[in-house]
């Protein structure tokens, strides 16, 4: 009708028909059950399910099919319990009924499959190296299941590591990074080395499923005091053990035991030829001291110089044990490639320390600036003064990156000319760690001398006027006997100044070096650069990571000049050789210098 006037009416639309019945009454079907995949015969496990309802309002109770043959759980809440007593597959459905009216009922639900083994435990074990060095450090590593018994649906686990010889043996730290339970864990450890025993927990959160299968749970690392005697057995055990699935059900896990064994001899990490817990440049000093000092080779490791710990018989002195660094039981020049391959790297295992606390002072080492030799190139003269019987000197020397770049480095003649070098340049971080050393039982130095040269280019944003500091750190001596120098380190100042560049041929060079190749990394081929300043036998040699020879590019007498060599990463043979690093070596004379490069394919 109008809204305005009820009395307008209109007719009446077309009829819909309508039919009215009784409701129907009904239960929905609930979710398929959650629970265990995998569990041993006779374990008890417990699934739950949910997710229905009555549409009259009333409550409903839920029960189980296992699947199993067996009869179906009894009406009820909608988390039940049941044990297996076959090994097999099965699925696991849930159905729900009205409370009110238990002849409603609903569908059955889709099946959760879990699948039963045997009852076997699972192991859990203590894995570690049968054999240890005194005073290293080392890992347990925790393992549970194996190929044969994995553990299923773990949750949680709880236990104690046991372990002997606490006079000897402590606990240092502990790593989950890589445990078999996931990344995001509750963990609870307490060391106690008094009674030899670690308590140790470890359960997932943020979760509901537990992890089925075998792998690591835990690393646990210790160390072992430099007095242990050789011989001496550790023995490690797992005790008091306790693991749950997600559902708070008990899993059976079998303790197991480990031993290692300390070994006799001393520890050398190659490289490392003074013991100090770094490779650098000080570590060429030890090899020219005890240059082809002989003794008994190693035999511990297949590979000799890889960055680890071996195991040596003394030799006489002692200190000599570490100069041999290839392990071969000679010191030579063999000793340097392992000082360039494993440059910077340290450990933490009786290391020496150095101390010139109180000494007096032997002498100086002074950087001193020389005038500009080609456009923006200039030396920096590293001299030694007021010394007696300096046998071998390292050192690093510092510069600002943001406006200098080392070009090369050339040896000098204050220790003569047979002697180990080994220059390692770092552009990046702005320093040169220089080693050089005298052979063997030659008498050291005395006086004042030039030990390097090092040539470097101010780079193009260098402002005019500008001035920077160059410093000698690091400085460490010794003379013919091996007793420490205390040699002063000093610093110098270098400013920029307006260079005319003048464009001429190159001059013949009077500069033995070596430059560093180019592309570094590479693939497939690198160019090495090289200078000699007189008429010599030349050999330009590629070696592998362990020192073996991998190709020889020259062998030949060669004239003075500069020379350019392209390595296409191949053996003697033609083969192609694989990714890594490599160390070329050029020798002119009884002149040695080493560079490292890196095959990246």
């Amino acid at each position: 009708r109008c809204s305005q006037n009820y009395s307008i009416v209109s007719d009446w639309s077309a009829s819909i028909d309508v039919v009215i019945t009784d409701q129907i009454h009904n239960v929905k079907t609930p979710n398929t059950p959650t629970g265990p995949s995998s569990a041993q015969k006779n374990q008890t496990v417990t699934f739950s399910t949910g997710g229905s309802n009555c549409n009259q309002g009333h409550s409903v109770q839920y029960r189980f099919d296992w699947g199993d043959g067996s009869s179906y759980s009894s009406w009820g809440s909608s988390t039940r319990s049941h044990s297996f007593s076959a090994n097999g597959t099965y699925s696991v459905k849930a159905q729900a009924r009205c409370a009110t009216d238990n002849s409603i009922v609903s569908n059955w639900s889709e099946g959760k499959t879990i699948t039963i083994s045997n009852g076997n435990a699972a192991p859990i074990d203590p894995v570690t190296q049968a054999n240890q060095h005194a005073g290293s450090e080392f890992e347990v590593v925790i393992y549970v299941g194996s190929s044969n018994e994995q553990v299923n649906d773990l949750f949680g686990v709880s236990f104690e590591l046991r372990y002997t010889q606490t006079d000897y043996l402590e606990y240092v730290s502990y790593d989950k990074n890589n445990s078999f339970l996931g990344s995001n864990l509750l963990d609870y450890i307490t060391p106690d080395d008094a009674n030899g025993k670690i308590a140790i927990a470890l359960s997932r959160r943020g979760t509901s499923t537990g992890v089925s299968g075998k792998g690591e749970l835990i690393k646990i690392k210790f160390r072992t005091n430099s007095s242990t005697p050789g011989g001496t057995i550790i023995n490690f055990s797992i005790h008091d053990v306790s693991a749950n699935d997600p559902q708070g059900n008990s899993i059976n896990l079998t303790p197991g035991s480990a031993t290692t064994e300390i070994l006799s001899g001393i520890n050398v990490w190659p490289g490392d030829t003074n013991n100090d817990g770094k490779v650098d440049q000080a570590d060429i000093l030890p090899i020219g001291l005890y240059w082809e000092k002989t003794g008994l080779a190693r035999t511990c490791h297949s590979n000799e110089i890889q960055w680890i710990a071996h195991t040596a018989n003394p030799w006489n002195p002692e200190k000599a044990t570490y100069a041999d660094a290839n392990g071969d039981g000679t010191v030579n020049q063999g000793d340097v490639l392992p000082v360039g391959l494993n440059w910077g790297k340290t450990h933490t295992m009786l290391k020496i320390t150095y101390d010139n606390d109180g000494k007096g002072i032997d002498g100086y080492l002074t950087p001193i600036v020389n005038d500009h030799v080609n456009n923006n190139e200039f030396y920096v003269d590293i001299q030694v003064s007021g010394v007696e019987n300096l046998h071998g000197i390292s050192f690093k020397f510092n510069f600002p990156i943001e406006y200098l770049e080392v070009l090369s480095i050339e040896q000098q003649d204050f220790l003569g000319n047979d002697v180990v070098y080994y220059d390692n340049v770092d552009n990046t971080n702005g320093n040169v760690g220089i080693g050089i050393s005298k052979k063997g039982s030659q008498n050291g130095s005395s006086g004042h001398g030039q030990i390097v040269s090092i040539k470097l280019l101010e780079k193009p944003n260098s402002p005019v006027g500008i001035s920077m500091s160059l410093s000698l750190t690091e400085v460490v001596a010794n003379d013919n006997e091996g007793n420490t120098l205390n040699i002063q380190g000093q610093e110098t100042t270098y400013t920029v100044t307006a260079v005319e560049i003048n464009q001429s041929d190159i001059a013949q060079p009077d500069k033995f070096e070596l430059f560093k190749n180019y592309p570094n990394p590479f693939n497939p081929t690198t160019t090495i650069r090289y200078s000699i300043v007189e008429k010599d036998m030349i050999q330009l040699k590629i070696f592998d990571i362990k020192g073996r020879l991998v190709k020889t590019l020259i062998s030949t007498e060669q004239q003075q000049g500069i020379y350019t060599v392209e390595w296409n990463a191949t053996d003697e043979a033609g083969n192609p050789v694989a990714s890594g690093i490599y160390l070329y070596q050029l020798t002119a004379g009884k002149r040695v210098k080493t560079c490292k490069m890196v095959l990246n394919r």
